[in-house]
C-alpha cells in the first residue's frame, strides 16, 4: 500500500498532533500537512496535492460540512475523513451526502482509525 499525503484540519493543535503521530508510527503516512482553519487549508489544497484530507466538523468560526460543500463546488475530489466529537447519527449520512470518504467518533479507538485510513488508501490507490 502507498503511504499518504495527507493534511489534517483540525482547530486543537492537540487532536492534529495525535492523529499525525498515529499515521506517521502506523507506515500509512510519510508527509503532512496541518490547518486550524478552513482559509489555512484551502490555501494548502490549492498549493498542493494530497491523497487525503482528515477533517473535524466542528471549526472555530465556520463549519466543517460547509467546507465539504466548498471542496465539491471547485470540483476537488480529494478523499475526505470526518473525525467529529458529535454521534454518528448526527452527522454521518449529512457528511456522505456532501461527498466524505467516511465519518469516524473522535473517542473511537486509535486502531479503528488507522483501519479507516487504511481502507480508504487501499480504495482510492490499490
Amino acid at each position: 500500500m502507498k503511504q499518504l499525503r495527507i493534511l489534517v484540519v483540525d482547530d486543537n493543535q492537540g487532536i492534529r498532533t495525535a492523529i499525525i503521530r498515529l499515521l506517521v508510527c502506523d507506515l500509512l503516512v510519510n508527509s503532512y500537512e496541518e490547518a486550524s482553519d478552513i482559509v489555512t487549508a484551502m490555501d494548502k489544497i490549492q498549493q498542493s496535492t494530497f491523497d487525503l484530507i482528515i477533517l473535524d466538523l466542528n471549526l472555530q468560526g465556520y463549519s466543517g460540512l460547509d467546507f465539504l460543500r466548498e471542496l465539491r463546488q471547485k470540483n476537488i475530489a480529494t478523499p475526505t475523513l470526518i473525525v467529529s466529537m458529535y454521534p454518528a447519527s448526527t452527522y454521518k449520512q449529512d457528511c456522505l451526502d456532501l461527498g466524505a470518504a467516511g465519518y469516524i467518533e473522535k473517542h473511537v479507538a486509535a486502531d479503528v482509525l488507522s483501519a479507516e485510513v487504511r481502507r480508504l488508501a487501499e480504495s482510492a490507490y490499490p
